[in-house]
């Protein structure tokens, strides 16, 4: 699969609340059982969504991880919001200072 180490800040400088909510929402989640399914506080989760704060980059593996989210989508809305369920093997990550560029997906 891939390296936790070889990720270098997916997250960093990208606001992607609005997704995230959408996300959610197509979940029928609410921010508490969503936020309790990786372990964070529905407050948190409220700033994330509205753009006051960000993931970490192992929150966002455990978003792709718990609920088939395509991290294309949430940090570039590239793409479909959630992944094919036979494709969510990441093979490679690429970066460029640190911004995610693409993730690519096993086939």
């Amino acid at each position: 699969m891939y390296q936790m180490s070889s990720i270098k800040k997916l997250s960093m400088k990208k606001f992607y609340g609005a997704r995230i909510k959408q996300i959610r929402e197509a979940l029928g989640m609410t921010q508490s059982d969503f936020a309790e399914t990786f372990n964070t506080s529905r407050q948190f989760l409220n700033n994330v969504e509205g753009n006051r704060a960000t993931f970490s980059d192992v929150k966002l593996i455990e978003l792709q991880d718990k609920h088939n989210v395509n991290l294309n989508f949430v940090l570039n809305n590239i793409g479909q919001m959630f992944l094919d369920k036979s494709t969510n093997d990441i093979v490679s990550i690429k970066l460029k200072k640190g911004q995610l560029l693409k993730v690519e997906y096993e086939e």
